[in-house]
């Protein structure tokens, strides 16, 4: 079968290796569609080697594809999925025995892994991470629905509290922006968006956004307190992960309001002082979701969520490293390979 590898230095191409054979606990997928993440530009961009991509188990899987549907074509034991079942995947692993796991969150389990690998034909996962995607779903719709892109802005949503007159403020609208972007329109609330990349602010705009800064061309802080009464916004989400990104929300979050740290970062300066005690802001980080979150997710593209509009390229695996490089230029919203099955 054919898998995308990453090879560095933002060279992308095709494998071509055997087909998984599941184990007991595990299912073989046939991938339906798989999602572009944000968070596979570090492997994809990186210099120093060839990036060396594994899953939860540590097997090489040559990719760190993580956002997939497909349908169940192997089960060995019979439980979990039935085999013609279509499915999403909850990709956090974890040891199914601690607290935590046992709440039915794997995000902090202390064996938590990953599945990954997903840029390809056929995957094995865990039975145990599957859950059912309604027939009338489409996969590439399906794998928007269950992954990454919507879960982390509901699960976000899920611990703050949101009010009707509440002006939001989303830094970046890369995928997971793009999560968050589509939840505020769907709940009706006032946003501004800040996002350097002309085709994503053209793609916020078609979506409906009122306010859409150019941080290159405008002087943003000035601007969002012109739109927020000089006090700033009541909730601010950063979706860069850059530093600037964090200082520019925390700066722009009005007092006693609330900081959601969404972006897949590893660092940024902040300033205690006047970034939190100053203002006695409430921050929060959000970098997963957990199944609860994907059945809301569900019911709310039932009621009206707009998740379309966020799709903005379907590719072959034929076509990865034109995928790729799009990506990279910030030239696409969500990106997806399909899969005729």
């Amino acid at each position: 079968m054919q898998t995308v590898w990453f090879r560095g230095n933002s060279q992308v191409e095709l494998k071509e290796i055997a087909r998984p054979a599941p184990k007991t606990g595990e299912v073989l997928l046939q991938i339906g569609a798989s999602a572009i993440c944000g968070s596979e530009m570090r492997d994809y961009r990186r210099s120093d080697s060839i990036p060396v991509i594994t899953d939860w188990i540590g097997r090489e899987c040559y990719n760190p594809g993580h956002e997939l549907t497909g349908v169940v074509v192997e089960n060995p034991d019979g439980r979990g999925p039935r085999i013609g079942e279509r499915v999403a995947i909850n990709i956090i692993t974890g040891c199914g025995h601690c607290t935590t796991c046992r709440r039915g969150d794997r995000r902090f389990c202390r064996q938590q892994g990953y599945v990954k690998g997903a840029h390809t034909e056929f995957i094995v996962v865990p039975a145990y991470t599957c859950m059912p995607l309604p027939e009338d779903i489409p996969f590439d719709l399906g794998v928007l629905l269950g992954g990454d892109t919507l879960g982390v802005a509901y699960h976000a949503f899920s611990k703050v509290h949101l009010a009707p007159r509440d002006k939001v403020v989303v830094i970046g609208a890369g995928p997971v922006g793009l999560g968050f972007l589509a939840l505020l329109t769907y709940l009706g609330l006032e946003t501004i968006l800040v996002e350097p990349s002309a085709y994503r602010r053209n793609l916020a705009l078609d979506y409906g956004i009122p306010h859409v800064i150019d941080p290159s061309a405008t002087p943003v802080q000035e601007h969002i307190r012109d739109l927020t009464e000089g006090i700033g916004a009541d909730v601010v989400i950063d979706a860069s992960g850059k530093d600037e990104g964090v200082n520019l929300g925390l700066n722009a979050t009005r007092p006693e309001g609330t900081f959601i740290f969404a972006g897949a970062g590893r660092e940024a300066k902040i300033n205690p002082w006047s970034h939190f005690l100053e203002k006695e802001i409430t921050a929060y980080g959000v970098w997963y979701f957990v199944d609860a979150d994907y059945y809301g997710i569900l019911d709310a593209y039932r009621k009206g969520l707009n998740v379309e509009k966020m799709l903005t390229h379907r590719f072959g695996l034929g076509a990865v490293a034109e995928a790729y490089q799009l990506m990279a230029q910030a030239n696409t919203g969500k990106a997806v390979f399909i899969h005729h099955i």
